[in-house]
């Protein structure tokens, strides 16, 4: 048997079973009860919204999501800047020639410049 003749009964079937579904099984008093009526739609909506376990693989699926986002971030490029400021005060012996002056004798005769 071929695909085709096969998809067209299972299509058939499906669709004189929906049909009866949507009336309400004989016997059945409902007056006084709220009943209320589903597409299929809304009825999968429901029964997705309500299974516990699509929602503990929405939460796993995130998770992994998160979990290759932290893998993935290993490569991100990390950049890095230093700032520095120095300053030194040295003495300028030039600024001043006596002291210069001064500085230069007292490197050539030490013993000339000393209280006795």
């Amino acid at each position: 048997m071929s695909r085709f003749p096969r998809r067209f009964a299972a299509c058939f079937l499906s669709l004189a079973f929906a049909a009866t579904a949507a009336e309400l099984p004989r016997g059945l008093d409902v007056d006084g009860a709220d009943v209320q009526k589903l597409t299929i739609d809304e009825a999968i909506e429901m029964a997705l919204r309500n299974n516990l376990d699509v929602q503990f693989n929405r939460v796993d699926m995130r998770l992994e999501d998160a979990r290759t986002r932290f893998a993935a971030g290993v490569f991100d490029p990390v950049f890095r800047m230093t700032l520095s400021r120095e300053s030194a005060q040295r003495p300028d012996l030039t600024s001043d020639l006596n002291s210069a002056q001064q500085a230069a004798l007292s490197a050539l005769f030490p013993d000339a410049f000393t209280d006795n």
